[in-house]
Formats: structure tokens, sequence, C-alpha cells
């Protein structure tokens, strides 16, 4: 399975996603739901349709997932449904459903936006605040306590006859005590 991180056109164009992508496509994208951001994952292109694994569902929208014999049971704030296997997209053991299914079953309306490659998620039910409430970003790389950015120095001097002066003016930038100096 490929996996498609961006195209670009050769005539500056606006690009067909239905003509660019395969009908089976593996892309990575940023996850809102209701209009704020939830995260990222892969989801599949399947024929005309956006797919995404039940379990990234589950998570991002605040439903739980169940396996039953018939399908899947889906439970919402709002209710409960079951998703029959003949709706459920398997691919390497994951089950997939796609945004039609999520439409007729959950009311859940799915948009992805190939500028931003963006999927966007519509739920008829407000979220957990425990899905709302992003994980607060943690830097890796933090700018050093102590540094110098910049020594800057003038000098410059005078001879005439048998004096001499000179000036000068030095300065420099840089941080200490968290701030800039």
């Amino acid at each position: 399975m490929a996996l498609l991180l961006g195209l670009g056109g050769a005539h500056g164009g606006a690009l067909d996603w239905d003509q660019a992508l395969p009908s089976q496509a593996s892309l990575v994208v940023l996850v809102t739901v209701g209009g704020r951001e939830v995260g990222a994952t892969e989801v599949l292109r399947w024929e005309q349709e956006m797919c995404l694994r039940l379990a990234d569902f589950a998570q991002f929208t605040g439903a739980t997932v169940e396996a039953i014999a018939l399908g899947y049971r889906i439970k919402t704030p709002l209710g409960e449904t079951t998703i029959p296997l003949d709706e459920i997209r398997q691919v390497e053991g994951e089950p997939y459903v796609c945004q039609g299914v999520l439409k007729a079953r959950l009311g859940t309306d799915v948009a992805f936006d190939p500028a931003t490659v963006t999927l966007s998620l519509d739920v008829p039910w407000s979220l957990p605040t425990a899905v709302r409430m992003a994980a607060p970003l943690v830097p890796e790389i933090r700018a050093p306590a102590w540094s110098l950015g910049t020594v800057h120095l003038d000098v410059s001097g005078i001879s005439e006859g048998r004096g001499f002066s000179s000036t000068g003016n030095a300065w420099a930038t840089g941080r200490a005590l968290n701030g800039e100096w």
C-alpha cells in the first residue's frame, strides 16, 4: 500500500484529487472534529470515499466500538448502532469505516480538504472533555538559557603629529536570566 504525502501539478492548475489519487491510496491526514484539531492518522481512499480506522474514529469522537458477531456496535452519547460486516472494509486485519457509512449510520459528515490535507468530521453529539482538550505540547528542543548572539566592536583612531586619540564602541546581544539583552 503506497503512502501519499503530497502531489504537485506540472501546469500550476487546480489539482483534481479524483484523477491524481489511485482508487485505493493511503494518506496521512490531520483530523478535525467540530472544527477542533484532534490528531493525525492514516486514512484510506477507497474508490471515491475516505475511510477511517474504526479505532481512530472512536478515539477522535469519544465513541466506543465493540466487535460483535454481526459487525461492530458503535456507542455514542446519542445512543448506539450496529454497522454490519458487509459495510466495513477490512485492510490488513484492521476494520475501516467509509464516509458513506458514517453518514448513513451515525449522521456524521466527513469532508476531505486536499489543500490542507485535513479530514473533517462533523458529529451530531458533543465531544467529551477528554477528547476536546488536546494534550499540551512539550517542546523536544529548548533554546539555551544563556547564549551570546552578536558581538559588535567599533574602534577608530586619529593620529595628528605627536598626538593620538581613539574612540570605540562595543555591544552584544544574547539571552540571560530568562530574557534577552
